[in-house]
């Protein structure tokens, strides 16, 4: 006979995996523009101007952009409203044990 209460402690072991995935799993690359330390600047002292990390799993739900060209950068958020959709829909299937079990005790 099975543990009524196995299921629901792996599902939220499954959870907080998951929740950690989602900042711990991250993409960096570099693109954008090219910026020059000054005007007429040999190429090997330039750079990309812009920096980019995404966040998120399995898909990517936010992508943080850093602008590095200038003493003054700036931070831009961009969501993507497909992958925080795929991310919920994961998180929810995965916690339904917990749910499922609080509710019948309230029963």
């Amino acid at each position: 006979m099975r543990n009524p209460k196995t299921l629901p402690g792996i599902s939220i072991f499954l959870t907080i995996l998951f929740i950690s995935a989602q900042f711990y799993l991250k993409t960096t690359s570099e693109g954008g523009a090219w910026c020059s330390p000054y005007l007429g600047a040999p190429t090997e002292l330039g750079h990309s101007a812009y920096q980019f990390v995404g966040y998120g799993f399995p898909m990517q739900s936010v992508t943080v952009v850093n602008e590095i060209c200038s003493e003054e950068s700036s931070t831009t958020y961009e969501w993507s409203p497909i992958g925080l959709g795929v991310d919920i829909l994961i998180l929810a299937a995965i916690s339904c044990p917990v749910w499922l079990s609080i509710y019948k005790k309230k029963q």
